[in-house]
């Protein structure tokens, strides 16, 4: 459905497209997180292997996390934490990624995923 290839580590879905939503949960790696922010409108009709998902998610130590109670304050916190935690543990995180790419070139960030990738980040530009 949405022509995504190879695992994801972190999902955080805001758009709220059903189809998109679930089919992501396919692609989610051992011990990956997948955050739901987007509330669905539609109605969707869909065959899925309802218990090859739940064997997934319980066999790779996988965490699905729905939230609607968060404000735009909530998660600047979360990314003012983020940067306490890289200066505390000298830079811990920014070292774990390795390769930075901007959103249009999305596709190449996939198909480059490989060993040599610890972790991978598409970068969006900020809205004013």
């Amino acid at each position: 459905m949405c022509g995504l290839e190879g695992q994801l580590d972190i999902v955080f879905e805001a758009s709220g497209a059903a189809a998109t939503a679930l089919e992501l949960i396919t692609h989610m790696s051992r011990s990956s997180i997948y955050v739901m922010t987007g509330i669905p409108r539609d109605e969707i009709m869909m065959q899925l292997d309802g218990a090859q998902i739940l064997r997934q998610i319980v066999r790779y130590n996988q965490v699905i996390v729905g939230s609607v109670n968060s404000n735009h304050s909530h998660f600047e916190m979360a990314l003012d934490d983020i940067g306490k935690i890289d200066s505390r543990f000298h830079g811990m995180l920014s070292r774990m990624i390795t390769h930075r790419y901007p959103l249009e070139d999305y596709e190449k960030a996939f198909a480059s995923r490989g060993t040599e990738h610890l972790k991978t980040v598409i970068e969006v530009e900020p809205w004013d």
